[in-house]
This record gives structure tokens, C-alpha cells and sequence, in this order.
């Protein structure tokens, strides 16, 4: 687990590290419920291994912030990301994912605006296995039914309008590959109301379209006021 070795070079003894590694491969998680602990338990055996060290755990915020910076920087040297460039071209920068606590947002571009969006998803697919590969030294790895992406192609008329390109081509697939079984994430249409997608606590279209927020909003008002 990348975070004990983190500690090591951090200074802690490395008979703690071992410990620490120990304890989490044999550790056996009980539900305590009113009746007290539950008799039945989950733990890391030949049939299945549990990932991380548990929100619940002492260190667990001071942990992720030190492997999660790791992380970051590690992806951000392999990722193409996207590059933002100012009108007069005299500023740009290189974005590549804006995270928060385990939340995580990649973002692609293709290196010349006249790439295809088979290119497109080529990078989007290499890049979010970049990623999981990342998260696996930490212990953990994306789950495939909550991780889903859009594709922003904005069409150019001769007349100078744009429009968002809207539909979904189902033959284009990105995936990722987890304890020997390929789990695929589910493209979501950029102009769509998200109500399978949350990203900090708000759903938003790529779109940035605020109706369904709004509507969320108003009707939790009306059941409170």
C-alpha cells in the first residue's frame, strides 16, 4: 500500500508500517447495530480483497491528502489533458483534472483542433486507465457504475453559429479493466438533465445548464417551507 510506504519516507519505523500493513490485510469489519456487533464480518480473503484503509480510520483524511497529491502529480506527467490558450495566445495552461477529497473530474482535449472524436476517444479511454492504474497503488480503483463521461464537440457553420453536437455514438466505448472483469462507463449526453451524475454535490450538464439544480431546489423548498 503506497500510503505505508509514504509514511516510511515520512519517518515512521518501519516495524509500524509492517504493523499497519498486517492489520489491514487481516482486519475483520463488524456492523454494530442495536442488538450489538453483528456475528457475520467482512475481511480480505482468497475470494475477495478489500481495497483502501477506511474512511473510518484515524488517519484516513491526512493519508488520502498525502497519496492523493501523489497521485495527482504522478497522472499529470503521463496525461495530455487539455491546454487553454488566451485570445492573443501570449497565456496559456495545461489542465488535466480538478479533484476534491475522492471526487475527480478528468478532462481531455485533442493536441489539434481538427482531430476526429474517435481520437477524442482513444485519449478519454487511455487516460481514465492512466488513472485507475494510479488509484490501485493506493489500494483502491474506480467503480465503473459511478464513473461516467461526456464529449463536448462543437460544430462550426459558415456562417460563423456553433452548435453542440448531441448524439451518442453506442459503437464508441471506453472501459476499464477490474479484478480480471471489464466494466464499461456509460457516456452521458452533454445537453442531458444528469440525475445519474453528481459531481460536489451538483448535478450539472456538461452544458452547464442549471434547470434540473434549479428544479431540485424548488422542490426541496417545498417540502420544507
Amino acid at each position: 500500500h503506497i500510503l505505508f510506504l509514504c509514511y516510511s519516507k515520512m519517518g515512521l519505523p518501519t516495524k509500524d508500517c509492517v504493523w499497519l500493513v498486517r492489520a489491514l490485510v487481516k482486519m475483520r469489519y463488524h456492523i454494530l447495530t442495536g442488538h450489538g456487533p453483528s456475528s457475520a464480518f467482512s475481511t480480505t480473503d482468497s475470494e475477495q480483497q478489500l481495497f483502501g484503509i477506511g474512511q473510518g480510520a484515524t488517519d484516513a483524511s491526512s493519508g488520502w491528502l498525502l497519496i492523493s497529491t501523489i497521485l495527482s502529480r504522478v497522472y499529470d506527467s503521463f496525461a495530455k489533458g487539455c491546454k487553454l490558450k488566451s485570445p492573443d495566445a501570449l497565456n496559456n495552461i495545461q489542465w488535466s483534472h480538478i479533484m476534491f477529497v475522492d471526487d475527480t473530474n478528468l478532462i481531455h482535449s485533442t493536441p489539434d483542433h481538427n482531430d476526429t472524436v474517435d481520437e477524442l476517444h482513444k485519449i478519454v479511454h487511455e487516460e481514465v486507465n492512466t488513472w485507475n492504474e494510479g488509484l490501485r497503488t493506493s489500494g483502491g480503483y474506480l467503480n465503473g457504475n459511478k464513473t461516467h463521461y461526456y464529449i463536448l464537440n462543437w460544430l462550426f457553420h459558415k456562417d460563423g453559429t456553433t452548435n453542440l453536437d448531441t448524439d451518442i455514438d453506442p459503437s464508441k466505448s471506453v472501459f476499464i479493466s477490474n479484478n480480471n472483469t471489464t466494466e464499461h462507463i456509460k457516456q452521458l449526453p452533454p445537453d442531458h438533465d444528469p440525475s445519474e451524475y453528481k459531481s460536489l454535490g451538483v448535478r450539472t450538464p456538461a452544458t452547464l445548464r442549471d434547470t434540473y439544480e434549479l428544479n431540485n431546489i424548488l422542490k426541496k423548498g417545498r417540502v420544507f417551507f
